[in-house]
């Protein structure tokens, strides 16, 4: 592993920190900011000069969640749907295009930033406090971001230093649980800034409402502390900080850490993750969309957990690289930007009892060229992009095509888009799947396992996507209307089964069949400020996700549905705010009901609708406090935990969670901005 390593200093990795760039790939090829509405944001907008299908989510909508971190900041978003991936880690997860979080791609102002070991977990390290907004993108976006991106993009832009706010605190309180966050800025000079955040967590009260002797929610604490800087030149930026986070659960049995005459089932998980990254672009002569760039970030993390008796560690180290040139072509309605990146890691893992370690480097190349019509957004635009992957490991060396191709075409309120384009990404089967973990099970890895543990698994997927977006003014009001449709189909996928016995699992990596996994996602919505102040949001969204079948038990094409997949949602939500200061939000989600495995369940959970409101007054002096009530209507999953009585002896399995499971909850919070004027 070290030897990995030095080669990847050799080849000048080390050299970017010293001259870390900023990433220009997310530089527009014209202003946009007559886009953005000065008496009133919306919270959640679709860009219409765009070529990429992307929502825009702000500060305002993420206000509107209750709580508390990156994965709890879609709950008013019927693109993305976030689950509890078991009932006792408390760890969520999000689902986006009908496929799983590490499906997509994360980025912190277009660096990537989490994977491996962080791919699930890492949602939890990103409190929602230091966000400033969120880049949704749908299906795969730029090759200048990598090749993983197989459901879509989650761009997350944290707070910046440059702003007239000198520090933000944030308190939050529900059931047994506890945040602070405290954010301070200060400017050095005209040209240099600089923030400090500071996150805690805890969960400190033993909840268990439905009696079951397991915790409704772990005991946890959360410690994260980040420094970030910025530089702003006359003709170039600079940004680079350092991140430190800890976390430490506990949950199963009430019982832990009392005596008792006979073994609990419990868990504990304790990871520490320490992240320092670098960017930094200089503005060529002679126009817009003329500049250099490049980004770096270095990774490690440690993880030590168990569940009952099966232990779950890990260890994680990772280097990642990426130079980017942008110039005009021949005007600037044709831009061209190319680069090259390099991303190392080494994943030392133990899960399932099996060795899960391994290590690879990915050198890439890759070019895009966009073109528009016009700087307003009308007529054809259009970006096209391609890249090239070498994989290597240490005896085997793999190479990678990523096409992609992006079209939009706007007349007049019309915006018209579609996609087409290749993935391909490397699973960590313990960090992402973590969940299946809370169970006895025994894992049958078909086509993984070899003598010195298991393999790496590479998964390939085709996405394509189309979609329309309309704009106008309707009584002096502006109506958005979205349609839209993605199908992402495998070529290889992970798939894990749980049909065949209830104390058994099977798991393979299919590749190259005739009937191939695939997800289908169809979603339609709209916005309007129906009353003056008040925002109506509404929509619809379908989702088919299927699998191939390892346990034969079905009939026909040898597909059967994925478990624990939300085929109908209906999303309804109004948000009202005063001149004065008060804020309502009322948000209703349906969500229908979802196969669940053939042995052991019934055929499908109940469906449910979650219920949520908040009201909040905020003032120049006191800052905002808002009051909510989440899971109004008390819905609950009774038995998220099969078998606790012996959990030891008999049939236990924790990792099949269809709804929620703590009941109604009062959360109270109070905001400050405390400003330079």
């Amino acid at each position: 592993m070290k030897s990995l390593f030095l080669r990847v200093a050799l080849l000048g990795l080390f050299p970017f920190f010293l001259w870390g760039q900023v990433d220009t790939s997310s530089i527009q090829l014209f202003e946009t900011l007559d886009e953005v509405s000065i008496e009133r944001d919306p919270g959640v907008s679709i860009s219409s000069k765009s070529i990429l299908s992307q929502e825009l989510i702000s500060e305002v909508e993420l206000r509107k969640a209750a709580c508390c971190d990156l994965s709890e900041s879609f709950e008013t978003n019927a693109s993305i749907s976030a689950s509890f991936t078991d009932a006792v880690t408390g760890t969520r997860q999000i689902k986006l295009l009908g496929l799983e979080g590490p499906y997509a791609l994360y980025t912190r102002g277009n660096l990537q930033t989490m994977g491996g070991l962080s791919s699930v977990l890492g949602l939890a390290l990103i409190p929602g406090a230091w966000i400033q907004s969120i880049q949704l993108t749908k299906g795969p976006g730029s090759v200048v971001n990598g090749a993983g991106a197989m459901s879509g993009q989650i761009n997350y832009e944290l707070r910046p230093s440059f702003t007239k706010q000198k520090a933000h605190f944030n308190l939050f309180a529900g059931p047994g649980r506890f945040e602070q966050n405290a954010i301070y800025t200060w400017h050095q000079s005209p040209k240099w800034s600089s923030n400090v955040m500071v996150h805690g967590r805890q969960q400190l009260f033993r909840w268990d409402n439905n009696n079951d002797g397991y915790l409704d929610a772990p005991l946890s604490q959360h410690v994260f502390v980040q420094n970030a800087w910025k530089h702003n030149g006359k003709n170039s930026e600079a940004q680079f900080g350092v991140k430190a986070s800890a976390i430490k659960n506990i949950g199963g049995s009430t019982l832990y850490g009392y005596p008792t005459l006979v073994p609990i089932w419990s868990h504990e998980l304790q990871t520490e993750r320490y992240e320092l990254w670098a960017k930094r672009g200089y503005f060529l002569d002679g126009g817009i969309n003329r500049s250099i760039g490049t980004q770096f970030s270095a990774t490690y993390q440690d993880l030590d957990s168990y569940f009952g008796n099966l232990p779950f560690t890990g260890k994680e180290q990772r280097l990642y690289g990426n130079l980017i040139f942008q110039d005009n072509l021949w005007d600037t309605r044709h831009t061209f930007k190319g680069g090259l990146d390099l991303n190392a890691f080494a994943i030392e893992q133990q899960l399932w009892n099996r060795d899960g370690s391994y290590s690879a480097m990915v050198a890439g190349a890759y070019g895009e060229y966009s073109f528009v019509t016009s700087p307003d957004g009308q007529g054809l635009s259009m970006i096209l992009g391609q890249r090239v992957d070498g994989l290597y490991t240490g005896n085997d060396s793999k190479f990678f095509y990523v096409p992609r191709l992006h079209v939009k075409y706007n007349i007049g309120p019309w915006a018209l888009r579609t996609q087409a384009s290749r993935s391909y990404r490397v699973a960590t089967l313990g960090a992402e799947y973590m969940g299946y973990m809370a169970n006895n099970r025994g894992f049958n890895f078909t086509n993984l396992e070899t003598p010195e543990g298991l393999d790496m698994p590479i998964e390939k997927s085709t996405t394509l996507g189309a979609g329309v977006t309309w704009t106008q003014d309707v009584f002096y009001k502006e109506l958005q209307w979205y349609a839209d449709v993605y199908l992402n189909t495998f070529d290889s996928k992970v798939i894990f089964d749980f049909d065949y016995s209830a104390d058994s699992a099977i798991v393979s990596l299919v590749q190259n069949t005739v009937n191939r996994p695939y997800a289908l996602s169809y979603q339609i919505g709209a916005q309007y400020e129906l009353i003056h102040r008040t925002m109506v949001k509404a929509a619809y969204r379908y989702q088919e996700a299927k699998q191939r079948d390892l346990s034969g038990v079905t009939i026909g094409n040898g597909l059967e549905d994925v478990i624990l997949n939300v085929p109908h949602l209906i999303y309804l939500g109004t948000s009202y705010s005063s001149r004065n200061g008060v804020g309502l939000e009322i948000n209703a989600t349906y969500n229908s009901s979802q196969r669940l495995p053939d042995v052991g369940y019934a055929k499908r959970s109940p469906s449910f609708t979650m219920l949520g409101f908040q009201i909040s007054k905020e003032g120049r002096k006191f800052g905002q406090v808002y009051v909510g009530l989440q899971n109004a209507l008390n819905v609950r999953q009774l038995d998220p935990v099969l078998g606790g009585d012996l959990p030891f002896e008999d049939r236990f399995d924790a990792s099949i969670v269809w709804g929620p499971i703590m009941g109604r909850q009062l959360y109270a919070g109070w905001r400050y901005d405390l400003r330079t004027e």
